[in-house]
């Protein structure tokens, strides 16, 4: 097996995000009768916001005001509706870079190097098997359950439908995999002809989706391709993510990049690599910054480590794996090393603190 996308790039600003998607949903909600100003006047946004073509809101901000929007019109829809909504326009020069491309599986590759300009709250990765094309989306740091979900059935459904605009098709048959439960809207997903679905694939993995694509259909060339098109637009999505990235510090940049993964922390050379540095050249970026890669490592996942512990319901051995340990033995004693306390003792502490605070906010 092979990943084909993986020359991801670091230049976007990290925890922010187009309002333009938000927008689209919202402006569709209207049409429909719902009222939508109160849900967002309660996160602090206006239509006027969100109808700016540049303006980005703080993902944070972007997950209240969709938690406010289904809550107020009682859809648990909005993620497959917004996904039917998305034009080609919308993502503005990586639409055009799908438009152009030579294949399906290009185009699915032009999506994983250049997501970020969609959203880089998630991380879209191509691997080329024996058989076929898989496209895997999944959320590339913590986020709500429901937003999460939210946002993967956004992005399938829009892959979809980018998919049939590029075929100049009616159905594109390939799999979908999601790995939560059937949602009370599941008979919606039969609006997307010739798609195979299934929920609850991969159940204890984390929260993902995944779509395959055949070889044969994946590498059929496509009425639209434009090869000329194509070059100029990669060129103009490499300059996008440059604006996106510019003033963010190489220790800015480390910490979104270490954050935004499970189960391994990429090697400073790894990360060095991602932007065709050399490692030393990483390092002296971040020593004259105040900073060392092992450390800042090191503290990162620390603090997500102590986050973890105060989370209820997640095992020792769940956690080290999810901070990239071999067991929970190893961590153990790196925890340690930083807290002076075992895990078992941090979370014992920890919630005990909780549950004081907790009686003396009732009394």
């Amino acid at each position: 097996m092979q990943f084909v996308g993986s020359r991801t790039r670091p230049h976007f600003t990290a925890g922010a995000v187009p309002a333009r998607y938000l927008g689209v949903l919202v402006h569709h909600l209207q049409s429909l009768g719902h009222k939508v100003e109160q849900p967002l006047a309660a996160v602090g946004l206006t239509m006027a916001q969100l109808s700016h073509p540049a303006a980005r809101i703080d993902r944070r901000q972007l997950s209240a005001a969709l938690q406010q929007l289904a809550a107020s019109t009682g859809r648990t829809d909005l993620g497959f509706e917004l996904g039917m909504q998305l034009s080609l326009g919308v993502a503005h020069e990586l639409s055009l870079l799908f438009l152009s491309a030579p294949s399906y599986a290009a185009g699915l590759v032009y999506a994983s190097r250049y997501f970020a300009l969609i959203t880089p709250s998630y991380r879209f990765e191509v691997e080329h098997t024996s058989t076929g094309y898989r496209a895997r989306v999944a959320p590339a740091r913590p986020l709500p359950y429901d937003v999460a979900v939210l946002g993967l059935e956004i992005i399938a459904v829009a892959v979809y439908r980018f998919g049939l605009f590029l075929g100049q098709t009616q159905r594109i048959p390939f799999v979908l995999d999601l790995s939560w439960p059937a949602p009370p809207h599941a008979h919606r997903y039969r609006e997307l002809k010739g798609v195979q679905v299934r929920f609850g694939a991969g159940v204890g993995e984390r929260l993902r989706m995944a779509l395959f694509l055949p070889t044969a259909l994946a590498e059929t060339p496509l009425p639209m391709a434009n090869p000329l098109a194509t070059r100029e637009l990669e060129e103009a999505c490499e300059r996008r993510l440059r604006e996106l990235g510019r003033g963010q510090s190489w220790t800015e940049w480390v910490s979104t990049m270490l954050l935004g993964v499970e189960e391994r922390f990429p090697t400073q050379a790894e990360l060095a690599a991602m932007v065709g540095i050399a490692p030393r050249t990483l390092a002296r970026a971040l020593r004259a910054e105040g900073r060392e890669y092992q450390a800042l490592a090191s503290g990162l996942r620390h603090a997500r480590a102590r986050e973890l512990l105060r989370e209820a319901g997640l095992s020792l051995s769940e956690i080290a794996h999810r901070l990239g340990y071999s067991d929970a033995a190893n961590f153990s004693r790196a925890f340690r090393r930083l807290e002076g306390v075992n895990p078992g003792q941090f979370r014992a502490r920890a919630q005990s603190v909780a549950t004081t605070n907790c009686n003396l906010a009732v009394s």
